[in-house]
């Protein structure tokens, strides 16, 4: 019933959120929202309710979540002005966790409805497990005209034939007494109820109990007097039947108290342990007079769904920067492709004469020209570096910012190059591109190769499970076929 409720009460909520952001929907940041690509936003339709909790608590109050992935985004978007980025990136996470969030509290009402449509059946029997199958616990609630309260009751699986031997008797007179006494400690100090098992663990042996006070315990082992400061003396008598062989166990109590309170489980408990051979147990519609009512208390999972739910929603808004890393070595590895094919360009334009800047100009040129092959985040830093250089920042700051930003060793290495060449003029250059071009060349053959033997030991674990399903498919018919 708490899962229904909690699924109820998180859905209005998300419900009212909706309504009241609906203006937003259609008008906030719309601009923004209609240049976005719904393959890269697949959830487009809930970023208007996205801006609106982006704008009034995570720009306002957790500023921390935006610094975090600030120095990745500036990688992988090329841009000095992120702001755009970072809060699309954001707006994003914030739309995962809230669909994640929707699915949960959906998925746990309707478990939530199931299981309280369980609860709703009135019960008028319960079921014994079959022989060998073990004790079987129910849990119920029992429901009078002025309150209700849940119960347990263990129901005996249904027993068999006892085919044991006549010795195991006397073997099996500790165990007895000890289930015998229960809760209690001694035969000398009885003062709460007696468990009067019918059968044994093994299910081996029937039980049959008498009492010779019946006005001090009942016939469920319930103390029912009470006891003065002496205590009183009760003789319990067990027959122990082992196929055609009978016992008498006669067990000396000695009552000092009376611990009991008379229950509706004790009265339920006591209909459960009679007729073990019956499959059915017929419930009681009153005890001690008044009526009541049995419904199967189930074990209701909707509860723990939620929660989990909603720990996996706040989870994958943080997992979402695992993407981010995840596009950084993407870049990273375009990167150094790019790179023998950016400085053989370079070397080119060197060798025809042009400075360093009008060689970037003419690589940066014809990147852009051939846009529709794809986005190439080294061309992008140089076409960044050439604008820094055109709004006045001096052309050495700008190279050596290019190499920071890239964060990879060899365009470091190029940029210290090409500010060498700014300092001391362009007669080493061409013997300096060329030496790091061969350099490159063979990098990116080592790595190619590096790839390749990384994919083969990924396939190495699919290759063994083949193997060993053709070698199956080939034995196994000649070892069915030999006759021992």
């Amino acid at each position: 019933m708490a899962g229904i409720v909690l699924c109820s009460s998180g859905l209005v909520i998300l419900l009212i959120l909706l309504l009241v952001t609906g203006r937003y929907k259609i008008k906030y940041r719309k601009r923004l929202k209609n240049k976005l690509d719904k393959d890269e936003h697949p959830l487009l339709k809930l970023y208007g309710l996205c801006f609106w909790i982006n704008d009034k608590f995570v720009v306002k109050k957790c500023k921390n979540l935006y610094k975090k992935s600030d120095s990745k985004l500036k990688k992988l978007y090329v841009r000095e002005d992120i702001d755009e980025y970072r809060y699309l990136y954001m707006s994003k996470k914030i739309a995962n966790s809230i669909a994640v969030l929707v699915i949960v509290l959906i998925v746990g009402l309707g478990i939530g409805v199931n299981e309280y449509g369980e609860t709703k059946n009135k019960l008028s029997e319960i079921q014994r497990n079959n022989p060998g199958e073990g004790e079987k616990e129910y849990s119920l609630i029992v429901k009078g005209k002025d309150n209700s309260e849940e119960i347990t009751v263990n129901a005996a699986e249904k027993s068999l034939t006892i085919d044991e031997c006549y010795e195991q008797l006397d073997k099996k007179k500790p165990e007895i007494l000890k289930k015998v006494l229960g809760e209690n400690k001694n035969v000398n100090n009885i003062s709460k109820k007696l468990n009067l098992i019918t059968t044994d663990d093994d299910k081996e042996i029937d039980i049959r109990w008498e009492i010779d006070k019946k006005d001090v315990i009942d016939s469920s082992g319930k103390i029912i007097k009470e006891i003065n400061d002496k205590g009183d003396d009760v003789k319990l008598t067990g027959y122990l039947s082992l196929e055609d062989v009978t016992i008498i166990y006669e067990i000396p109590l000695h009552i000092t108290g009376n611990d009991e309170i008379d229950s509706v489980q004790d009265k339920v408990q006591e209909i459960a342990d009679e007729n073990l051979y019956e499959k059915t147990i017929k419930l009681p519609r009153k005890i001690n007079g008044k009526s009541i009512e049995f419904y199967s208390d189930v074990d209701t999972v909707a509860d723990k769904f939620i929660i989990i739910g909603l720990i996996f929603a706040i989870a994958i808004f943080f997992f979402e920067d695992k993407n981010l890393d995840k596009n950084l070595k993407k870049r990273e590895s375009q990167m150094v492709r790019d790179y023998p094919e950016i400085i053989s360009k370079l070397l080119l334009y060197n060798g025809a004469g042009m400075s360093i800047r009008n060689g970037l100009e003419r690589i940066v040129a014809e990147y852009k020209r051939n846009l529709n092959l794809g986005y190439r985040y080294a061309y992008e830093e140089l076409d960044y570096t050439l604008n820094a250089m055109n709004s006045g920042i001096n052309e050495q700051q700008a190279i050596s910012e290019y190499g920071k930003r890239s964060g990879i060793h060899c365009y470091i290495k190029l940029a210290n190059i090409l500010q060498q060449n700014i300092k001391r003029g362009t007669r080493e250059m061409a013997v300096a591109l060329q030496e790091e071009m061969d350099n490159a060349l063979i990098e990116r053959k080592n790595k190619a190769l590096k790839e390749g033997e990384e994919a083969g030991t990924k396939l190495l674990g699919p290759m063994i499970i083949m193997l060993i399903v053709a070698m199956g498919i080939v034995v196994a018919p000649a070892l069915m076929s030999i006759k021992i």
